[in-house]
């Protein structure tokens, strides 16, 4: 016997008498009322041959006429009953609602139980029941559905009292009564959402009742709310199969959906020690089922019926499985497509769905619209330290520091910090250092480093990383920042050390890509690519270090041009009047891990007001050789003009170590001469040596030679001395000087250009930079530069020298920086000061 009034019988008819005859008459005929008559409808409707509603109408015609009591309640109760077979439950409701119950067999009263469950109406239900109570209170069906109809309007602890009273009253229980009872018990355990006494009760049924249908269904309902979706769905389809109608189709919709969500996560998890291909074929059935079900039939009509809220919510639980299986596969452009094109409507998705959106966001450099995705997915401020959103924490802070909020980003990590504990409080471990509070730290650290502030950056992470060798997080911290305070040596060091503990992980093979790239150890750094592209390739880690190894080695524009005002307005003026430069380079992609082929264009024209102008073009092309410490350059080039205009230029870079750069360099045609000197068809050859010793990312000591041998048989010699400090490195302003000194000697006394026998230089250029924009890789920044200094030449006393220019860079992207601006300067020549007002642009960019 089964109990749910989903399950109720709407056949329990009264008896028919078996002298019933076998042609009842029709509506249409009128016949008067007969015991009969009505035995013979009842038959009729039983074996299908004649339609509920056609017998309903016969039903109505007979209640015209004047009837025995008992009569008119057979006719009203098996109208009722055959109102439930032909109409929805609310209107059949609605069509007896007029209807005293007191006229109603106890047969038709459960029917009438069962109509308004389905309803939802628990006050007819409840009328029912009470009416059934009340023609006797002791009967077993009647108090089984009072406990159901309490139990219904949530009145669990009067419903348990109930069941506790019908068991009692059981002296010798029969199997169908336990079974009831059981059934009452787990009735009870789901409106008090307790899946496990619920299903402790149905397991007991089914162990006395196998077959028992609402037993079976529901078992396999609450095995899906406790992470048996998979088994659930199992049970569901053999149970429809051999009892079809078991089940609504938005109950096979929600437990397929949630068999293959844990499908889903079941394949994320051992996809995770998977490489290659086989990372992908866990992947793909699941992505082709969840997109069957997203176009099955019966999900496009629930979505049109009268259930469309609750298929909406399958529907939108297959799309963010969706999402979750397109974003592991790398396809987060389909994600955001799909999302965006979604009625805004349907966003409100769960707090997972929103961090994989979130995260499809910020892989695609739209921080902007990534952030309040996280800022959902954190939900109230109670939950943000759920170990579980750590991949959200990092994610937010970076995503602010993307934007350039950089005081939000510090204020959400302080209030983190704030609310987690620096060491274990309880249990064996308690007063040991708390893993989350580390965690945190080396995330704020991260977050320094992100926005430039590196000394600070490497001093946390380096003690996390002395304190916590094995943790991956912060050595690979510590190998970053060390990196970026311009000691890739020492970062690759610690790299290699660390590799040997954990071979395949991901972030680390990546470090290791990305420092021999900046070593210009570009063969180890397609090998530890190519790895990755080959076991990992759809992790977002991988198709970034992809992105960056393109731009490192496609081809390179560079292109810089400057023109100029000043001079005295004479033709004594050491200073053109007016002069152009422009120079444009192009070079190929890098090709055997080493070799660009390159061509450069330069041209320069310098003019005076008196009509005079002097100009020169310049071709070369060229060969780049890069590897590891090593790189040469070579090119032949031709000029327009020139004694020296056919000839070649070399150049070679040293790395010797993190801190020591050396250069040398030659060029049979110097183009750093005086504009005169070419007025006077007069050219040079150039040497030049250099040496750097860089202390850190702010700090850095310059020495230079260059040497030059004129046509005109003078030679030049001079020298420089620099130091660079970066003073002060804030996220949004940075400020560093250069101080320079300098010294020149001519051997020549008398030349036609500016020749003095000995002079020196000494400048401060104090330059600050301004960010006044930021999205992801897009940024601008005001550029401020204050030159001031002296300038002495023999013969002539030291005079002031100095300069002010102010410009804007734009980064668009990674491989694309544009600058431009204007500079207003001062230097004396032979005893008098000329000034000269510029305007300046440069554009460098990897091209696809």
């Amino acid at each position: 016997m089964e109990i749910s009034a989903s399950e109720a019988v709407p056949d329990g008819l009264g008896p028919v008498s078996s002298d019933a005859p076998t042609a009842p008459p029709t509506p249409a005929q009128s016949a008067p009322y007969s015991e009969a008559s009505h035995d013979e409808l009842v038959r009729r409707v039983r074996l299908g041959t004649l339609e509920p509603i056609a017998a309903i109408e016969q039903v109505d015609v007979w209640l015209a006429e004047p009837l025995p009591g008992a009569v008119i309640s057979r006719l009203v109760s098996d109208r009722l009953v055959w109102l439930a077979q032909a109409f929805a439950p609310e209107a059949a409701l609605e069509s007896q609602s007029t209807l005293s119950l007191e006229l109603l067999h106890d047969y038709a009263l459960y029917v009438q139980i069962g109509l308004a469950r389905q309803a939802r109406r628990i006050d007819k239900q409840g009328d029912a029941v009470q009416e059934l109570l009340r023609r006797d209170r002791d009967d077993w069906q009647a108090r089984v559905q009072e406990v159901i109809w309490l139990n219904d309007q949530g009145d669990t602890d009067r419903a348990e009292a109930a069941l506790d009273r019908l068991s009692s009253d059981l002296i010798d229980p029969g199997a169908q009564e336990q079974a009831a009872l059981l059934e009452l018990e787990g009735l009870l355990a789901e409106a008090r959402q307790q899946p496990t006494p619920a299903l402790r009760a149905y397991s007991a049924l089914l162990q006395l009742q196998p077959q028992h249908r609402y037993g079976q269904r529901t078992t396999s309902l609450m095995i899906a709310t406790t992470g048996g979706a998979s088994v659930a769905w199992q049970q569901a389809q053999a149970l429809e199969a051999s009892q079809p109608g078991s089940y609504s189709l938005l109950e096979l919709a929600r437990l397929r959906q949630q068999a293959t969500g844990q499908e889903l996560g079941w394949n994320l998890s051992t996809r995770s020690e998977q490489r290659g291909p086989q990372r992908q074929a866990l992947i793909d059935p699941v992505v082709a089922d969840l997109e069957e079900q997203l176009s099955s039939p019966a999900l496009q009509e629930g979505l049109r019926g009268p259930q469309a809220p609750a298929w909406y919510e399958v529907q939108k639980a297959l799309v963010f499985d969706w999402y979750i299986a397109m974003e592991e596969s790398g396809q987060c452009r389909r994600v955001l497509r799909h999302y965006e094109s979604w009625s805004p409507a349907l966003r409100d998705v769960t707090l997972s769905a929103r961090r994989v959106v979130g995260d499809c966001y910020s892989q695609s450099r739209q921080p902007l619209k990534a952030i309040p995705l996280y800022e959902a997915a954190l939900g109230p401020a109670g939950q943000w330290m759920d170990r579980g959103l750590l991949s959200v924490h990092y994610s937010l802070t970076y995503a602010y520091v993307d934007v350039g909020a950089f005081e939000q980003s510090q204020a959400f990590l302080d209030t983190l910090l704030a609310s987690t504990s620096p060491t274990i409080r309880q249990g064996p471990a308690a007063g040991q250092a708390n893993p989350d509070y580390s965690e945190l730290l080396n995330l704020q650290a991260m977050s320094w480093l992100y926005m430039g502030q590196v000394a600070r950056a490497d001093d946390r992470v380096t003690q996390l990383a002395d304190l916590a060798p094995r943790s991956a997080s912060f050595q690979l911290g510590a190998a970053e920042t060390s990196r970026a305070r311009q000691r890739p040596e020492a970062s690759m060091e610690r790299l290699q050390a660390f590799r040997t503990d954990q071979p395949d992980n991901l972030a680390l093979i990546g470090a290791l890509a990305d420092t021999h790239r900046e070593l210009h150890q570009w063969g180890p750094a397609r090998l530890q690519l190519d790895r990755m592209i080959r076991d990992w390739p759809d992790e977002y880690g991988t198709q970034a270090a992809a992105r960056r190894d393109r731009v490192a080695r496609a081809a390179q524009l560079e292109v810089e041009g400057e023109t100029g005002f000043g001079g005295n307005s004479g033709s004594n003026s050491v200073t053109a009047d007016r002069d152009y430069r422009l120079r444009a380079r192009l070079s190929s992609a890098l090709a055997r891990d080493a070799w660009r082929v390159f061509a450069e264009q330069s041209y320069t024209r310098s003019s005076l007001d008196d009509g005079s102008s002097q100009q020169l073009a310049r071709t070369g092309i060229g060969l780049v050789w890069d590897v590891d410490r090593w790189r040469g350059e070579a090119q032949v080039h031709q000029a327009t003009r020139d004694p020296y205009r056919t000839g070649g230029a070399g150049r070679l870079d040293l790395r010797a170590s993190d801190q020591w750069d050396f250069t040398a360099r030659v060029d049979s045609n110097s183009t750093d001469i005086p504009w005169r000197a070419r007025e006077a068809n007069i050219g040079a050859r150039e040497a030049a040596l250099g040496a750097s010793y860089t202390v850190h990312e702010s700090r850095r000591f310059i020495a230079s030679g260059q040497f030059q041998r004129f046509s005109d048989s003078n030679r030049r010699t001079s020298w420089l001395l620099g130091w660079e400090e970066g003073w002060i490195q804030r996220p949004r302003w940075q400020f560093a000087t250069r101080l320079d000194l300098g010294f020149g000697h001519n051997s020549a006394d008398d030349a036609a250009y500016f020749n003095p026998s000995h002079d020196s230089s000494l400048n401060l250029a104090n330059s600050l930079r301004i960010l006044q924009w930021r999205d992801a890789d897009r940024q601008m920044n005001h550029l401020v530069q204050i030159d001031v200094g002296g300038y002495r030449q023999s013969g002539y006393d030291s005079k002031p020298a100095g300069a002010l220019s102010y410009g804007h860079e734009w980064n668009l992207g990674q491989s694309r920086t544009f600058s431009y601006g204007a500079l207003v300067s001062t230097h004396p020549y032979d005893g008098r000061s000329e000034r000269n007002f510029s305007l300046f642009f440069k554009l460098s960019m990897a091209l696809p």
